[in-house]
């Protein structure tokens, strides 16, 4: 079975936790690294219909969600994506 969620790129230390239910999939990202972070991408498999962003700015792009904000070092973000 694919995974829901899953951030592309080679960043070793951000750490994503992903939470589904039959209405919403809540991504939480946190950077756990000394070294910023930009342009953080995550590809999921979920259909949806609106995308809210927590503590950060970005938008949808086939099939994945692209942050337009840098996730600096310690930081956190969430995403969360709605049918």
């Amino acid at each position: 079975k694919p995974l829901d969620a899953y951030t592309l790129g080679d960043h070793p230390y951000l750490y994503s936790l992903v939470k589904k239910d039959e209405k919403a999939l809540a991504i939480g990202l946190w950077n756990l690294f000394d070294d910023r972070i930009n342009h953080v991408e995550v590809a999921i498999n979920f259909e949806y219909t609106h995308v809210r962003f927590i503590n950060c700015q970005g938008h949808a792009e086939d099939g994945k969600i692209v942050l337009d904000t840098t996730l600096y070092p310690y930081e956190f973000a969430a995403v969360v994506v709605e049918r």
